[in-house]
């Protein structure tokens, strides 16, 4: 057969459908090359369902430390670390205790604390031809009214029967007890002082601040009998924090 034959023959069949596989070599060696057929070229995604690229991730934030708290004072005044809480709170002659302002009368200084847990937080004096006057300052627990009454009575010897009174001023209530003989109270380590004869002892516990306070008024009698009034007007004016 002629390939003029054979390509008659090939036109006739591609005309009625009929597929020929690529590379398909027909009879007489005509061969149909480059039959393959591309389809068109894929779509570029469509912007919807291109991804977009990943953020970058934020650098972490750094957290300060929670700090430790702070060691709360225990009930004799000294913190659990053992350190001892600073001085009551001074404005010239007025000191603050436990919350109550102290305005100390005229000519009342206040002197140096001692540094120890059985200091006073706040320390005033009084200067008296018979000898000098002290009131010291305690914000402790100390077991409550009765056990500073006994205790305070204990530092006293022939001194007689106490004289206790209460009274509220302020909306603070104060129990008073007041006491003359020989007066032995504690020195700085805790131990008892050196005992002073003819000494009036007006001891004061003051509740309904923020702590307990304690006031020791000690001094010659003579000295304390005139002095006392003007620092029994200085109890009037204290109130409630």
């Amino acid at each position: 057969m002629s390939k003029k034959t054979v390509a008659s023959r090939v036109s006739r069949l591609l005309g009625t459908g009929m597929i020929i596989g690529c590379g398909a070599v027909l009879a007489g060696g005509l061969s149909l090359g480059g039959c393959e057929q591309k389809g068109p070229p894929p779509m570029p995604p469509s912007p919807a369902n291109r991804s977009a690229p990943a953020a970058p991730a934020a650098p972490a934030t750094p957290q300060p430390a929670t700090p430790a708290p702070a060691a709360q004072p225990a009930a004799g005044g000294a913190t659990s670390t053992g350190i001892i809480p600073p001085p009551a709170a001074t404005d010239g002659n007025t000191i603050l205790v436990g919350g109550i302002a102290f305005f100390a009368p005229e000519g009342w200084k206040p002197a140096p604390i001692r540094d120890n847990p059985f200091a006073p937080v706040a320390d005033l004096r009084k200067e008296h031809a018979a000898g000098e006057v002290r009131a010291a300052f305690f914000a402790v627990e100390g077991g409550g009214v009765q056990a500073n009454l006994q205790r305070w009575q204990r530092q006293m010897s022939d001194a007689g029967e106490p004289k206790i009174t209460t009274s509220t001023i302020g909306g603070l209530n104060i129990t008073r007890i007041e006491m003359t003989g020989t007066y032995a109270g504690m020195n700085p380590t805790g131990g008892a002082a050196a005992a002073v004869a003819n000494t009036r002892f007006v001891g004061l516990y003051i509740d309904g601040g923020n702590r307990p306070v304690q006031v020791r008024v000690t001094g010659p009698k003579q000295a304390v009998d005139e002095v006392l009034p003007a620092f029994d007007a200085m109890l009037q004016t204290i109130k409630k924090p």
